[in-house]
């Protein structure tokens, strides 16, 4: 099975009470993509509970493609958004969880990321908490270098948050950080939560876009330069933050807030 078959399947096999509209987009691609997608499509022609569709086109980049695929009309303001590179894959129950969120009661979660996870090339599989708080994020402090990185693989968020925080138009125009960026937009004015387990997982592989982190900080740069990063610690933003994490149990999903207590031993956490 090819790496954009596995990611297919992990997709397509997700359990659940729950829709999914799931669209890949690909670049003209000449490697035999475009037959694999089309056999995708008449494989789930009819399939209960997927729509599956593709397109091939010329875009801009990996971003222009993403925000030209959310703006098709099957997504809806409270729908759920994510993507998945053809490298990476679901856990088979992400989507699930997603659809379980729905109904915590007075709770407006717009916003979750899984546990971080990564396949190794050696296919060794690791993972770790992130502990990053909404306030954190909104510094350009997920970058990193002075906390953790948002793992965009498992992360999902509702069509309603991308419309009312997103400059469509920059994020297009990114090459490599605009997930970084869609993060720091999302978190003017939603709170991010972390569910306790992963989500999907990120593979690494051969000449990977996010592999060159030179490129991907320059990117970051033009943005929220690292000095303006860096005072936003010396000026205590962020201590003592909450984070959210989301435990899921037989009975339905537990919320757990967590003090951090600053950025450089923000690994050290206790609960309330």
């Amino acid at each position: 099975m090819t790496t954009i078959d596995r990611t297919i399947e992990s997709v397509v096999a997700q359990k659940g009470d729950c829709q999914i509209f799931y669209h890949v987009k690909d670049a003209l691609s000449d490697d035999g993509t475009t037959e694999r997608l089309k056999e995708w499509a008449e494989r789930l022609s009819g399939h209960p509970t997927v729509a599956f569709s593709y397109s091939s086109s010329k875009d801009k980049g990996m971003y222009d493609a993403i925000a030209e695929s959310f703006d098709l009309p099957q997504a809806r303001a409270a729908d759920w958004l994510s993507w998945i590179n053809a490298d990476d894959y679901l856990i088979d129950n992400a989507v699930a969880f997603i659809g379980e969120i729905d109904g915590i009661n007075q709770i407006d979660i717009s916003w979750v990321g899984g546990k971080a996870t990564m396949r190794t090339k050696e296919g060794k599989i690791i993972s770790s908490k992130r502990p990053l708080t909404s306030a954190v994020i909104k510094l350009g402090l997920a970058d990193g270098k002075h906390m953790d990185f948002v793992q965009q693989e498992g992360t999902f968020f509702k069509r309603k948050a991308w419309d009312a925080c997103v400059d469509v138009e920059k994020f297009r125009a990114f090459r490599l950080a605009g997930d970084w960026y869609l993060w720091s937009q999302l978190a003017q004015k939603h709170e991010v939560y972390f569910c306790s387990e992963p989500l999907a997982v990120f593979c690494q592989a051969e000449s990977q876009l996010s592999s060159d982190l030179d490129a991907y900080r320059d990117e970051m740069e033009g943005v929220i330069p690292n000095v303006s990063r860096r005072q936003s610690i010396n000026g205590n933003a962020g201590y003592n933050s909450l984070v959210n994490f989301l435990y899921p149990t037989d009975q339905g999903i537990y919320l757990r807030k967590t003090v951090i207590n600053g950025y450089y031993d923000h690994r050290k956490q206790k609960s309330i």
